[in-house]
């Protein structure tokens, strides 16, 4: 599920599987491992470690606000027909790690030559260059000289907070054996300041792979260490700062499993996260989904024999109600690719398959409501694979980018998105974003 890789190194992959790309040299792929039961990085256990010193206060604490397994989907009819979207490419210097509309402004983070770094744009082509100071992990681990490994740091998911813009990221060493959350907090995103904290969340936590916002406060997805697995989903609230909530206690047929979460939303009054669920005995997965109102509790999505053997990647609300999302069917090859796939559902608990039309292995790793339907990217064997919908029952197979998507460097701005792309320059790795943006046509 999460390799880190020392690079440079010849490229051994296509660049059709979603990345995040640290400016260190080191790679971050979020679909390497096979997906067969033995090999995933399954979550097992309970675990509520109780908070630790309260975590620097956000700012106000209210936010704004099947197809049977076994058989490729068919097309489906679309019930409407989206816009099309009519893409243009724009150079961009930096690499990019998240993206998000705040406000009247784009805000994206990510890094330079000279590290981490915060770029603000008014219109989505003319972008401003912003400082980022190194956090106090980073900076205490490289002052220590028993350690002979520097370690490194990158800014990620975007999420807002009352009066406060947060990023999230990860400190990581070692090749990967150690992984720490790294946070930063800005009025506007041009001014930065490291977020210091005694909290646990900040020594156990492992990589930040999602930010959410929601009434409740802050939603965290992470990820453990590579050699040893783990993760979880941490809630932060101003009453009780950074707690461990993984519903990790995930039962079919009485037999105790786990699960592997990659993307939440706050909509209609809920967090929905999804991703994947697994059994020991017998040594089964499938893509799951998770429901919770206040970040604490979570009710698990029935398990469903038609959703065997996929794994959800990203979810979205759907405008009316209701939630899509996308990942892929027989995710079974090393790149933990298949038939790209999506599902719909009313409350995020019960789901019904529809197709993501492609005649190539890949998945969606992405999902994004447009004024006029819902666009998916994913991974594509020379690229990144674009869909359309009005309503997320029926699908049009757009065109293929050149470039690598992480699943969320993609935002609706007006009538267009912005969607950034990472490109490779050498030995498989890539260095630098590009900008595609997206005009979505009468």
């Amino acid at each position: 599920m999460l390799t880190l890789r020392s690079a440079p190194r010849p490229a051994d992959r296509s660049p059709a599987a979603g990345q995040l790309f640290l400016y260190s040299s080191v790679v971050w792929t979020r679909r390497t491992s096979a997906i067969a039961f033995a090999s995933i990085a399954v979550l097992v256990g309970c675990a509520s470690p109780e908070a630790g010193a309260s975590a620097p206060p956000p700012g106000a604490s209210t936010p704004p606000p099947g197809a049977t397994f076994g058989e490729a989907p068919s097309a489906t009819p679309a019930t409407a027909r989206v816009h099309e979207i009519l893409w243009s490419e724009h150079a961009f210097d930096g690499q990019v790690h998240a993206l998000a509309v705040d406000g009247a402004q784009l805000v994206t983070v990510g890094a330079t030559a000279d590290g981490s770094a915060a770029w603000t744009s008014g219109d989505g082509l003319t972008w401003e260059e912003h400082a980022v100071p190194q956090s106090r992990t980073l900076n205490e681990w490289r002052e220590n000289p028993e350690r002979p490994d520097d370690g490194s740091e990158g800014m990620g998911a975007l999420a807002r907070l009352g009066d406060t813009l947060f990023s999230f990221g990860t400190f990581f060493a070692y090749d990967g054996d150690v992984l720490r959350p790294v946070g930063w907090r800005s009025a506007d995103g041009t001014e930065w300041e490291s977020i210091e904290s005694e909290n646990v969340f900040f020594a156990e936590g492992g990589a930040v792979m999602d930010l959410v916002a929601g009434d409740p406060g802050l939603l965290a997805l992470t990820r453990g260490p590579v050699h040893q697995y783990g993760g979880g989903i941490w809630v932060w609230t101003a009453e009780t700062s950074w707690v461990q909530t993984t519903p990790l206690d995930v039962v079919w047929e009485s037999v105790t499993g786990g699960a592997v979460v990659w993307d939440a939303v706050w909509a209609d009054g809920k967090y929905v996260a999804v991703g994947l669920a697994a059994s020991y005995a017998p040594a089964r997965t499938w893509a799951s989904s998770w429901v919770s109102t206040d970040g604490r509790s979570w009710q698990a999505a029935p398990p469903s024999a038609d959703r065997e053997e996929a794994v959800m990647y990203a979810v979205s609300p759907v405008m009316g109600g209701g939630f899509v999302a996308v990942g892929c069917e027989r995710c079974t090859t090393e790149d933990q690719l298949g038939v790209p796939s999506a599902w719909i559902s009313p409350d995020g608990l019960a789901w019904t398959a529809v197709a993501l039309p492609a005649d190539f292995e890949g998945a969606g790793d992405g999902v994004l409501q447009l004024d006029g339907g819902l666009l998916a990217v994913g991974a594509a064997p020379d690229g990144t694979a674009t869909w359309t919908s009005a309503d997320g029952a029926g699908w049009q197979a757009g065109p293929i980018l050149a470039g690598t998507s992480n699943g969320h460097n993609l935002a609706a701005w007006h009538d267009e998105v912005v969607l950034f792309l990472y490109r490779e320059l050498e030995y498989g790795v890539p260095h630098d974003s590009v900008l595609l943006r997206g005009v979505v046509g009468p």
